[in-house]
């Protein structure tokens, strides 16, 4: 992991084709895509499936003092239809993971996140799957730069419509977001493995890092606190976690530059040039 460089840098950087150059997405790996997407389903499905035997089964008193359960017994038949189903559910669930995780680890990728402590083949793959290519626009077929992969992601500044700095994009009443929310999700729960991987607390409370991205977290943490110490800690750590996924997402982006990069040689390069 490189953190020195400056962000202005990133989208030249050993960077043999300039952004917006017709470009195949071949990392974009549609078994991937696919089998993401059939885990958000059965994922959305067990859920489902959880409420529906929660409200069946709830006998309590809410707060309120109203009974919004059925009150059934885990042996009604109604009930135990819907255990068989949940346990069919959880089945193919389990399968689809071990085949998307059986998946990533063939694609290129998974030579260079695999170095990356915290990073798993599921949370990485659910993210491909969304981003697809994360060096080529799959829709437009053309070589992307970090900022517009942050962008897509969620992790650009809007105008503030308050005045003064720029603010980071959220939704806004009445405003339709131009990114993938599910994207950030995704970017967000890597961000979390890396915290988890790559940060540990001395007794005395004072984080210490294990890995590159902890450091990188741990800096931005102490940093907000003298520059911003009106800052609730909700705030400081949301922050934080945003500068974190824009870390990992550039060196995600750098990764699978490196890779297109490899199938380029100079000479095919000077050829299109004198085209």
């Amino acid at each position: 992991m490189n953190t020195t460089t400056n962000n202005n840098d990133i989208d030249t950087e050993n960077n043999l084709l300039p952004i917006g150059t017709p470009c195949e997405p071949y990392l974009d790996d549609k078994s991937i895509y696919v089998l993401a997407n059939q885990l958000d389903d059965l994922e959305g499905l067990r859920q489902a499936q959880d409420n529906r035997i929660r409200i069946l089964t709830t006998c309590s008193v809410d707060k309120d003092g109203e009974v919004r359960g059925f009150g059934m017994s885990m042996d009604a038949p109604t009930v135990k239809d819907l255990l068989a189903l949940q346990e069919g559910t959880k089945q193919l669930e389990h399968e689809n993971v071990l085949k998307l995780q059986k998946a990533m680890r063939k694609h290129p990728l998974w030579q260079w996140a695999k170095q990356q402590k915290g990073v798993g083949e599921k949370t990485l793959a659910r993210l491909l799957g969304i981003i697809g290519d994360p060096y080529v626009n799959a829709t437009t077929h053309t070589v992307r730069s970090v900022s517009q992969l942050w962008a897509y992601c969620g992790l650009h500044t809007l105008t503030n419509p308050d005045g003064g700095s720029n603010i980071a994009a959220r939704r806004m009443k009445g405003v339709q977001a131009n990114w993938n929310t599910n994207a950030k999700t995704r970017a967000y729960l890597i961000a979390e493995a890396l915290v988890k991987a790559g940060v540990r607390k001395h007794e005395d409370g004072s984080r210490y890092p294990l890995t590159e991205y902890g450091r990188v977290y741990i800096q931005r943490r102490e940093h907000t606190l003298v520059t911003h110490p009106e800052w609730t800690p909700g705030h400081s750590q949301n922050d934080a976690m945003r500068i974190l996924m824009k870390a990992f997402l550039k060196d995600l982006w750098r990764a699978a530059r490196d890779i297109h990069n490899q199938d380029i040689s100079p000479d095919s390069l000077n050829t299109k040039d004198n085209q």
